[in-house]
């Protein structure tokens, strides 16, 4: 099966839509976070789950965590933003994330392949 994505109007009706297709309509979707001077310590899991387009993550502190930073639209929870896109993650310290500590900024931040606009910059990685 062909998956595709269409723009409608609320009030529209949509086009044939097969079993298993996902229909999201963009003002209820995650939009705009803004996570910026945030202390994140001691993280059992990954340092954070980002899944919102246009968002930004700037200038925070993630102290011990067991794994980096994913960016990723989640379809078998409904969560995220179908195609995300425009997401900052700048100015940022990671320290201790990932054991052995990871020490690659790229390994660290994991997006999804459909990822759209993502800048990634001036983040410090400490052991």
């Amino acid at each position: 099966s062909t998956q595709s994505t269409w723009a409608v109007a609320a009030r529209e009706v949509l086009p044939a839509i097969l079993a298993g297709d996902i229909v999201q309509f963009d003002r209820r979707s995650s939009f705009g976070a803004q996570v910026i001077n945030t202390t994140f310590t001691d993280a059992y899991d990954s340092c954070a789950m980002l899944q919102a387009s246009n968002s930004i993550i700037a200038k925070c502190s993630f102290t011990r965590a067991a794994s980096g930073m994913t960016i990723v639209y989640d379809p078998g929870w409904l969560e995220g933003s179908m195609g995300l896109s425009n997401i900052t993650i700048v100015g940022n310290t990671f320290t201790s994330v990932g054991d052995p500590s990871i020490t690659d900024i790229h390994k660290l931040i994991q997006a999804d392949a459909d990822v759209r606009d993502l800048a990634v910059a001036n983040n410090t990685l400490l052991p």
